[in-house]
């Protein structure tokens, strides 16, 4: 699907009248998972320092969430550099297989965001360890089945998009299609396609994941966050992809994912 559909289908849903949902993320009944690699990555002509703009991602990643209502404690930030304020410990298959098995059964609702050099089957955490995207749909799967609420996540990384087929095939026959009208599957959200890096230009100012974020402090749904970002990430870098897929079919940009990914992400 190009990106006129996707702002066609997106502003055909707000015609209609499609109801935004609110997932309230506050207090102990949420949590926000934030990995940072500290792998520098060979990147894209024309990319900046890729740590350092990881970094910087990471760190506007902190501070959106915290301006959407999450307090300090509600957030686990796992970044490969132990002077960076508010971290939480480093980023190591150790570390983020426990973050994920300490997220309490009475939690609501997880925003996972992850940055990081990536391929098309894996992310890497740090200059030794590589997590693989059968691992991280696993531990999505676990993850969204013992919550009460959504799990949604965002991998800014290149190649990220062959995470979508990995988790299709991963969570085949374990999320219904629909349920008594909530989600019961993740979203899912890669900055570019398998095929495609991600470009970081003005230390990652011009990015994806930048672009997102400043459109979830907007207070636009998610689907509206992607979709916007999206275009304008295409509008400058066109052969870079973004994907989401809501429904854990494999399948990015369908009308159904629009509509599943339309709520707005607040702690107030």
């Amino acid at each position: 699907m190009n990106t006129k559909t996707q702002l066609y289908l997106c502003a055909l849903c707000m015609i209609l009248g499609i109801a935004t949902s609110v997932l309230n993320v506050a207090s102990a009944q949420s949590q926000v998972l934030i990995i940072d690699s500290g792998v520098e990555g060979s990147g894209p002509p024309g990319s900046d320092s890729l740590i350092d703009t990881r970094r910087r991602i990471a760190t506007f990643g902190f501070q959106t969430f915290r301006d959407l209502g999450f307090s300090s404690s509600d957030i686990i930030y796992l970044v490969n550099d132990s002077s960076i304020a508010n971290a939480d410990g480093l980023a190591n298959l150790a570390s983020v297989f426990s973050a994920f098995a300490g997220v309490p059964p009475t939690t609501k609702d997880v925003f996972v965001f992850i940055v990081a050099h990536g391929g098309s089957t894996s992310i890497r955490l740090n200059s030794s360890e590589s997590l693989l995207f059968t691992d991280l749909s696993d531990l999505v799967i676990d993850l969204q089945q013992r919550v009460t609420g959504k799990v949604t996540m965002l991998v800014g990384s290149c190649f990220g998009g062959g995470l979508l087929s990995t988790f299709q095939a991963r969570s085949a026959g374990i999320f219904p299609t629909w349920s008594s009208g909530t989600w019961v599957s993740p979203t899912i959200m890669t900055a570019a396609g398998e095929d495609n890096p991600s470009y970081y230009i003005a230390r990652g100012s011009v990015s994806f994941e930048m672009r997102f974020l400043e459109g979830l402090l907007a207070r636009r749904t998610v689907s509206d966050a992607f979709t916007v970002a999206a275009g304008l990430t295409q509008v400058g870098i066109p052969i870079q992809t973004p994907l989401i897929d809501a429904n854990a079919n494999g399948t990015s940009g369908e009308a159904q994912d629009f509509s599943w990914a339309n709520y707005v992400i607040t702690g107030f």
